[in-house]
Parts: C-alpha cells; sequence; structure tokens
C-alpha cells in the first residue's frame, strides 16, 4: 500500500521532499509484488522496524506543512 501511494504523489511534492527515497519505496513495492518467494525476509522485517519509522516522521512532517500552508490560503 505504502509502494502505492508513494507511486501516486505529485511530482511537485516528491521534488519539494527529496528527503523522503520516493523512488526507493516504488521500487521496494515492485519487488515485494513480484519477487514475493525469492524475499529475504529479515532484511524485510529489518526494513520495517527501521525505516518506516523514520518515513512515517517524514510524511506526518509533510502532512502537518500541508495543514499549516492551507490554513494561510497559501
Amino acid at each position: 500500500m505504502i509502494g502505492e501511494a508513494a507511486r501516486g504523489v505529485s511530482q511537485s511534492l516528491k521534488n519539494c521532499h527529496p528527503e523522503v527515497p520516493w523512488p526507493r519505496i516504488v521500487a521496494l513495492r515492485n519487488i515485494l509484488v513480484h519477487e514475493y518467494f525469492g524475499l529475504n525476509m529479515h532484511q524485510v522485517w529489518t526494513m520495517t522496524q527501521k525505516d518506516l519509522p523514520q518515513l512515517e516522521e517524514q510524511v506526518q512532517h509533510i502532512r502537518s506543512r500541508i495543514a499549516a500552508d492551507s490554513g494561510r490560503g497559501a
């Protein structure tokens, strides 16, 4: 779901937030979908524990900036 959502993010938003590894997120989605039986499940688990919390923090920051900008009429 995260990979699909990342793929749908506008290019302008991606350009404004290069700290988020948008291409890597989409690429991981493709690997998870197409290489299911060849996955290293330990590596996938490590990513969920290490990378997802950081991604969540980045997305929350983006959402709060968008909300703040909307409140100012920008």
